[in-house]
């Protein structure tokens, strides 16, 4: 059992590297479907292309704004933790 299991998996690994390849390297042809299927493929076709867009900008502005919040973030902390440790001084010195 713990044989068929392994060559189960390895095949379908298989199968999803031939045909994640194949939407890059297109060596599997597929034409496209007739009639309305076709025009519906179409539109989902520049609909992605919109979308792959709009994420490519979000994936450039996204980085920009974490890291900006990150900075802000840490100047707070830093001017609490130095009121905080001044206070703290303060209060042990004779």
């Amino acid at each position: 059992m713990k044989t068929a299991s392994v060559i189960a998996r390895y095949l379908a690994g298989l199968i999803f590297l031939v045909m994640g390849l194949n939407g890059f390297l297109h060596f599997i042809p597929f034409p496209p479907p007739p009639g309305v299927a076709g025009q519906f493929m179409g539109a989902l076709y520049v609909l992605d292309a919109d979308l792959r867009r709009r994420a490519t900008g979000l994936f450039r502005v996204v980085p920009i704004a974490l890291a900006a919040a990150a900075l802000s973030r840490s100047s707070k902390s830093r001017v609490d933790t130095s009121t905080r440790l001044t206070h703290d001084l303060g209060r042990f010195q004779p």
